[in-house]
């Protein structure tokens, strides 16, 4: 465990998968999810190489077949660790005889951290060491504390949207979609939207949104612009809500397989490198 600190945070961030393990603020509250098994034993993986789930848990590159699950592999690997400063690391995974048997890439993932004042940035970094080029996705699944359950919260989005959530069917999604907010910059919690699984924006055209508790005693700002698409995803009941930037997509149901015409999916020529930060603000 590595851990980060500063006068307003103190942050431990697990070598597998280069997790956010815990965010503790100054006044001593747990602020991201405790990973308590009753609910989601996750707390704050890391997505890659791909994000949500491909159809049948398979794709075809060059015309051989391949597996991935959920999310990738990231997240259930050891990263090597470096210790920049006292509010600073970067964690680092290259691709291994595992890896290359299910995505046959060579590749350089980083994630680096950084703390500034009450915020954390999330750099991701991927270096494309192959010979030709890659295909990959990245994204964020940050699970944020919601004492109490999450009707007692509210998103404030930056600007005023219009949200329609994708179908989840199993474990992706259909084509149709479902309006969940019009013209408005506030969406109210509901147990109810995470029923069936999540609420997954595809194409979003805000840059953050913040967690605020309806008494107004806390709140968390996550800042992710540029990012292509965003989740949002809990258990029903839990107290807890996952904000998930993604520069990647489930597959839908009707998938060709084809890993070159995955939608969402982000091209690297040799040698070319990929970066995206968001912002987790206290």
């Amino acid at each position: 465990m590595v851990v980060l600190q500063n006068e307003e945070l103190k942050v431990q961030i697990s070598e597998i998968g280069a997790e956010l393990y815990s965010v503790t603020s100054k006044e001593g509250r747990e602020c991201t999810w405790n990973g308590d098994p009753a609910f989601w034993k996750g707390r704050c993986p890391n997505l890659f190489p791909i994000c949500g789930r491909l159809r049948d848990n398979k794709y075809i590159y060059e015309g051989k077949e391949y597996t991935l699950g959920s999310h990738g592999f990231a997240k259930l690997m050891e990263f090597e660790a470096e210790k920049l400063s006292d509010v600073s690391a970067v964690f680092t995974l290259r691709e291994t005889e595992e890896t290359l048997a299910n995505y046959p890439f060579k590749f350089e993932f980083k994630v680096k951290y950084t703390l500034n004042g009450r915020a954390i940035d999330v750099e991701y970094i991927v270096n494309n060491k192959t010979d030709g080029d890659m295909y990959f996705s990245v994204g964020g699944h940050e699970g944020y504390m919601c004492e109490g359950g999450i009707e007692n919260f509210y998103i404030e989005f930056d600007k005023n949207v219009t949200l329609d959530s994708y179908t989840v069917v199993g474990p992706i999604i259909s084509h149709e979609t479902t309006r969940i907010l019009e013209n408005s910059n506030i969406l109210p919690l509901k147990n109810d939207y995470f029923k069936v699984d999540a609420l997954v924006f595809k194409d979003i055209d805000f840059d953050n949104l913040t967690i605020k508790r309806n008494d107004g005693t806390h709140n968390v700002k996550v800042d992710f612009k540029g990012f292509e698409n965003l989740l949002l995803w809990m258990v029903p009941g839990a107290p807890y809500l996952c904000v998930e930037p993604w520069y990647g997509f489930p597959d839908f149901t009707d998938s060709n397989y084809i890993f070159k015409e995955k939608v969402g999916i982000q091209k690297l020529g040799k040698d070319e490198t990929f970066n995206a930060v968001h912002t987790i603000t206290f």
